[in-house]
C-alpha cells in the first residue's frame, strides 16, 4: 500500500515485485538482470560478474564490498550506508537520488540522526 501511495504522489512507477519466474527478471549463480522499461538492471553477486554487468546494463546495483563501475550508473554498499535508502528514475538517462537528496536531512535517514554530512 505504500509504495501505491508514493507512486500516486510522485507520478512515478514503482519497480512490481518480480517472482522467480517473470521473464523480465533473470537469475543465474553470479547475480540477477531484471529489464525494466527496456533498460537492463545487473545485481552482480559474484565479483567475476561485475565488470560484464557495467558494460552491458544500464543501471548496476550490488552489495559486493569494494565494487563500482567506472562508466554505468551505479549502486554500492557504500552508497546505501552512507545515503540509506535511493530513488531511481529510468527516463531518457538514469537518475539516482538518495534520501537526503530526495526529502532533505531527516532524524531518520542515514546520516541525519548524528548530525553527519557528506
Amino acid at each position: 500500500m505504500l509504495t501505491a501511495m508514493w507512486a500516486n504522489g510522485t507520478g512515478d512507477l514503482i519497480l512490481p515485485t518480480l517472482d522467480k519466474d517473470d521473464p523480465r527478471f533473470r537469475c543465474d549463480r553470479s547475480g540477477c538482470i531484471a529489464t525494466v522499461k527496456r533498460r537492463a538492471i545487473a545485481f552482480p553477486a559474484d565479483p567475476g560478474a561485475l565488470a560484464e554487468d557495467c558494460t552491458h546494463a544500464q543501471l548496476v546495483v550490488t552489495l559486493l564490498p569494494d565494487a563500482s563501475c567506472d562508466k554505468t550508473p551505479f549502486l554500492g554498499a557504500d552508497d546505501f550506508a552512507r545515503g540509506g535508502v535511493h530513488a531511481v528514475w529510468l527516463r531518457h538517462r538514469v537518475h539516482i537520488e538518495d534520501s537526503a537528496q530526495w526529502q532533505g536531512r531527516r532524524p531518520w535517514s542515514a546520516s541525519g540522526a548524528d548530525g553527519d554530512s557528506d
